[in-house]
């Protein structure tokens, strides 16, 4: 079938003036109108014409057949006229049918809308044009709420956790507030993300850098070990490596077959303090290095040193506003 061309539509019998009420004349009383409602008023309309024929014959009365043309060239001319109708009280909407209220275009959210008012918001929404939101959505803006709200309506709240009791949000969800969002960093759901909608807590991965605390040194929530680049140097910094041998031939004496005294005696430990600044490379702890181990004391490590933080980490960043759709 070829594409029907847009033609101008003229309602029929517009000018008439005895255009009937369909099925007057068979209750006696011949009514004649120019308004569709009127028309329509009586049960006959629904029933058809058996109940608006008269006499033997049962003939159509002329003003009522014409006014079976004139109600619906009536209603097509006027959606001709404006594109998308306006809202009806008396009309079934069903989900996602249009209708409009002055420049803004309205969308049903459900079957069998009848008579709700477009200030309901379980059944009505705002469509905006180029755009199509639905329950659940998300917007970022630069634009507080009290403004952002002015211009896109109060089906946007702040993902802040809102209580949004009686939203089509709860009814679909189930949960009568929305997820708070306030100053955490947005991801998409699957990986190692959480749960959608739920704040997963903050960690650190490791760095590659094991530094386990002797017991009898640690005190908790002293400070920390930090490094400030690949090369993390301390201000001050001493500490001593101990040998101890354990014998000198010089002191065996093979006469009496046995040690001058105590194995240990004449022998001075050979210990070596080193002090003055340190450079450690946090990718070559415990890789590159002769065996040995260091205690690190965390509460007099570098004492003169601030050990002061941020409340959080984070990368470059900037704050915008974020709003969920709930009806």
């Amino acid at each position: 079938m070829a594409k029907i061309e847009r033609k101008n539509l003229k309602i029929f019998a517009e000018n008439a003036a005895n255009t009937g009420q369909f099925g007057s004349a068979q209750n006696g009383t011949k009514i004649t109108t120019t308004d569709p409602e009127t028309v329509q008023a009586l049960q006959a309309w629904g029933a058809g014409w058996t109940n608006a024929v008269i006499g033997g014959s049962r003939l159509p009365p002329l003003e009522e057949l014409q006014a079976t043309t004139f109600v619906p060239t009536y209603h097509l001319a006027y959606l001709m006229q404006e594109g998308v109708g306006e809202w009806d009280e008396k009309t079934t909407y069903h989900a996602n049918s249009f209708i409009k209220d002055g420049l803004k275009i309205y969308y049903s959210l459900q079957d069998d809308n009848k008579g709700n008012p477009l200030s309901e918001s379980l059944w009505w929404a705002e469509w905006r044009f180029g755009e199509k939101w639905t329950v659940g959505d998300i917007k970022q803006s630069m634009l507080p709420p009290d403004e952002f709200q002015a211009l896109n309506g109060e089906s946007w709240v702040p993902l802040d956790g809102s209580d949004v009791t009686g939203s089509l949000y709860e009814a679909i969800t189930g949960s009568s507030t929305v997820p708070d969002a306030s100053g955490v960093f947005t991801r998409n759901a699957g990986g190692l993300a959480g749960d959608v909608g739920e704040i997963q807590p903050d960690a650190t991965a490791r760095n590659g850098l094991n530094v386990e605390w002797a017991s009898g040194n640690v005190t908790t929530n002293t400070s920390t070990v930090s490094w400030a680049s690949a090369n993390a140097s301390t201000s001050s910094y001493s500490h001593k490596h101990t040998y101890t041998p354990q014998h000198r031939p010089a002191d065996y004496s093979q006469e009496s077959g046995g040690w001058l005294g105590s194995p240990y005696e004449n022998y001075t430990t050979n210990t070596n303090t080193v002090g003055g600044g340190l450079t450690v490379n946090k990718n070559q702890w415990n890789s590159n290095q002769t065996a040995h181990s260091h205690t690190f004391n965390k509460n007099v490590l570098n004492t003169g040193q601030s050990w002061g933080e941020d409340a959080e980490t984070r990368p470059l960043n900037m704050a915008l506003y974020f709003y969920i759709k709930v009806n």
